[in-house]
């Protein structure tokens, strides 16, 4: 991945919030709650993706585990990436989906597709569940490496523990993206109602044992525009 090697604290849009461009991310934010894929709500940021697409594309992953399905919709997008992508080079498509409450995805994601579970697997439950991880596990091929997404609560409590979790399925050169860490930045947060704690637990994880594998890729905010300040992680050894 072409990504600039200088690695920042700051992106080039967070140092850049004055009036005009915090009023463009407040707009986007709005166009954002109401975007969907294959006719299903995707709440994820179009240049998000597109990092997404550069880091499936350059490691090939054995599966996608993605931590909150909301509606299913970027479960449906990883899928559907992946098996294009398969194409060219790669394995088949799987993605592991899991929901405190998966009931609302069951249901968009039958009516986009019947036949969704050939390739998208929805597990209930909790990420802090210490039994989360080895049910994934026993879904996945002896030393699967894997694509992590962490879009739970955005609390400290839940992404501290996917980090600990499910950090040993993201082999060396992997990635593991912790999302929408704009929670923690002030001029971001459109209501006090948002949860705050997402940018400590990266912050704590990289300080621990566990996260001592891991880089802070900040460079990988490659668009400009992105809802996960410091939250794109790589495991380097």
């Amino acid at each position: 991945m072409d990504f600039d090697a200088l690695t920042r604290e700051a992106s080039p849009f967070e140092r850049r919030l004055d009036s005009p461009l915090r009023e463009h991310w407040f707009d986007r934010l709005e166009r954002h709650f109401a975007d969907s894929y294959a006719g299903v709500r995707l709440l994820k940021f179009p240049e998000d993706l597109r990092v997404y697409e550069h880091v499936l594309w350059e490691t090939r992953p054995d599966a996608v585990i993605e931590i909150g399905a909301e509606n299913g919709g970027s479960a449906l997008w990883f899928r559907d990436r992946l098996a294009t992508l398969s194409r060219y080079r790669g394995p088949p498509p799987r993605v592991i989906s899991i929901d405190i409450a998966p009931q609302r995805a069951r249901q968009d994601l039958a009516a986009a597709d019947p036949d969704y579970e050939r390739d998208i697997t929805l597990i209930e439950c909790d990420v802090r569940d210490p039994a989360l991880p080895g049910r994934v596990a026993a879904l996945l091929p002896a030393g699967a490496s894997c694509f992590v997404i962490e879009d739970s609560a955005h609390t400290y409590a839940t992404s501290f523990a996917a980090l600990v979790g499910f950090e040993r399925f993201v082999a060396p050169g992997g990635w593991f993206v912790v999302e929408d860490g704009c929670v923690d930045v002030d001029a971001l947060r459109p209501s006090e109602d948002w949860p705050r704690g997402v940018q400590q637990a990266i912050a704590d994880f990289l300080a621990s044992g566990a996260g001592s594998g891991f880089v802070q890729r900040r460079d990988a905010e490659i668009y400009g525009l992105t809802a996960h300040p410091g939250g794109f992680l790589q495991r380097v050894r």
